[in-house]
């Protein structure tokens, strides 16, 4: 329950919502709690007319009157303070959820990439959704009725007290089982909500990778499998929910049983008491009335363990997320430096991945002199992307293994540091946005002109204008009413519209076929011209032109130099160009 304690900054943002609510709940708790001491003033009054010796006593009407004035007063006032405590906190706690779902959202952006290599997308989701809403609901609802029973109960107590003290303590016997009944219910309601959530998580990512993989799941004809499957997943999912409804439904039966009991044992010695005269009947009924008032923050008090818990369960998920920490952060001596030139410098590099034990690049020695075009070619799994992640520093390294313009990565600011990268990676990823807006999505301020002048450098600028709404149009999740090959050429015109001091291809020509291949280095070479550039290939004709071509094998490099030198040298890199060729001279037969 103490990590419900990290929301109330989250409360105190506003104060003057926080304290006028509270200012409007105590007022309506002490209106409400005097109402039935006015009822019994005017049972008293009315209880003097009853007859005397065959004569009826007048009532006294003018009191009386004003008994029912005070009552219609009474209850207008408590009317609109209570529309006050409503309207203050609950918007407090829309509030404060928008708040703390923000600075959630906030701190996911800035976790690396390794913890999204080992979380699943659906249930980040569900935290950052419905598990915000489970915590909203106590920062609204929970605390205002929590605060209220706080308020009701004691000033209610204090007033029967002063009337009569041996029937408040018989009254006050639902009030000392209440506690005792809940203390036991709220582990067990703890442990069922957090097995729903968790639940609901599986649930969500279930369905975030069906309907993201359903070209897949169509055209492998695996509609009913994942139709089945989701059933077991619902279904667990019902179980668990039914688990918890059974013990939240149980709280409110027992809440009422318990408050019936002390009801029936107050009405039967109260009655005595009437009867010895030790109270009168506008006492006794005063009495009564605030039993009754005290029954909805008993039973509400059911509902709000429910809510505590519900969002105590909850707060523990998102908790277990903002203890996340991302591995690559600016040091305290981390700096800017004046310009990127772009030199790139690995001494003897080795890096594994976090959780795996096999060295994805072992002992990389290798210097990229700024203005330098380097291709980087090697089989699958060889390292070429990490090598390229790494620049980019998306996962950390040792100090003093990797050099920017001679400086340590790790003491350069990361956001300054990619600033200055324009990167192009393997799997395209475009948002549900304009063509337009992907394409500066790096580069917010960026004109149209700009926009086109990138476009036509990755070759896309002929298709684009071919469609009924040109740079405007939008498109789907992951750009899917794109092309391979246009999704790449897109990221293409995103990469280069930013001017980077260095510039990452990884394998991204891949989905294009070998003349718009080279129509697209055609027009990045005037862009790769005075900057550094890192072209990651599986096909040799993509790096012929570098400068300087690295060949990787296992995470090492084993051979590099010109395309000249190592075709001539008749090693891996030969090897692969003679089975590229053999490969286009058969496709071209076909």
């Amino acid at each position: 329950m103490r990590r419900l304690f990290a929301l109330i900054p989250y409360m105190t943002r506003r104060p003057w919502r926080l304290w006028g609510g509270f200012a409007c709940l105590i007022a309506t708790s002490l209106l409400t709690a005097y109402v039935p001491q006015i009822v019994g003033w005017a049972i008293e009054t009315i209880e003097l007319s009853e007859t005397v010796n065959g004569e009826s006593l007048i009532i006294d009407k003018h009191r009386l009157w004003n008994l029912i004035w005070l009552l219609v007063g009474l209850a207008l006032a408590a009317g609109l303070f209570r529309f006050g405590m409503r309207k203050l906190l609950i918007d407090l706690s829309r509030l404060a959820e928008r708040d703390f779902r923000d600075d959630l959202f906030r701190h996911l952006l800035k976790l690396s990439p390794s913890f999204y290599d080992r979380t699943m997308t659906g249930d980040i989701v569900t935290r950052l959704s419905s598990d915000i809403d489970a915590i909203r609901m106590v920062t609204g609802p929970g605390v205002m009725y929590l605060a209220q029973t706080a308020i009701t109960v004691p000033v209610v107590l204090g007033l029967m007290l002063t009337i009569d003290v041996p029937l408040t303590l018989i009254a006050m016997i639902p009030l000392v089982i209440v506690p005792v009944l809940t203390r036991v219910l709220a582990n067990e309601m703890y442990q069922r909500s957090r097995d729903v959530q968790d639940q609901m998580s599986t649930l969500s990512t279930m369905v975030q990778e069906s309907l993201a993989g359903q070209r897949v799941i169509k055209s492998f004809n695996q509609e009913a499998p994942q139709q089945a499957k989701f059933d077991v997943i619902n279904e667990e999912y019902v179980r668990r929910g039914l688990r918890f409804a059974w013990i939240f439904a149980a709280t409110f039966p027992l809440l009422h049983a318990i408050f019936a009991i002390g009801l029936l044992v107050t009405v039967w010695i109260g009655g005595l008491r009437l009867l010895s005269g030790a109270v009168t009947a506008g006492e006794l009924g005063a009495i009564f009335l605030w039993i009754f008032h005290l029954y909805w923050p008993l039973i509400s008090l059911g509902w709000v363990l429910s809510l505590l818990q519900r969002g105590s369960a909850s707060m523990a998920r998102v908790q277990e997320l903002l203890d996340e920490h991302s591995d690559v952060a600016d040091r305290a001596d981390a700096f800017t430096p004046p310009a990127f030139k772009g030199e790139i410098a690995f001494r003897a590099l080795s890096f594994t991945y976090p959780g795996e034990t096999q060295p994805a690049l072992e002992k990389i020695d290798l210097t990229v002199p700024a203005g330098q075009t380097v291709g980087i070619v090697g089989a699958t799994g060889s390292g070429k992307s990490t090598l390229a992640a790494l620049v980019a520093r998306f996962y950390p390294v040792p100090d003093g293994v990797l050099l920017i313009d001679g400086h340590d990565i790790n003491r350069l600011r990361v956001s300054d540091l990619r600033q200055s990268i324009g990167f192009v990676a393997q799997e395209t990823f475009l948002f549900s946005e304009s063509i337009e807006d992907n394409i500066r999505f790096g580069q917010p301020e960026a004109t149209r002109s700009e926009v086109e002048i990138a476009s036509e450098l990755a070759q896309l600028q002929e298709q684009v204008v071919s469609f009924p709404e040109s740079y405007e149009t939008m498109l789907g999740e992951r750009g899917i009413n794109l092309s391979g090959g246009q999704r790449q050429r897109a990221a293409i015109a995103r990469a280069t519209i930013l001017d980077p001091a260095i510039l990452i291809l990884d394998d991204a020509l891949s989905a294009v076929d070998t003349d718009t291949e080279e129509r697209i280095l055609e027009g990045l070479r005037g862009v790769m011209e005075g900057r550094t550039t890192l072209i990651i290939a599986h096909r040799i004709s993509t790096v012929m032109s570098a400068d300087e071509i690295i060949v990787l094998d296992r995470g090492r490099i084993v051979e590099r130099g010109t395309h000249a030198t190592l075709t001539a040298k008749g090693g891996l890199y030969a090897d692969m160009h003679r089975r590229q060729l053999l490969e286009a001279q058969l496709e071209a037969v076909d």
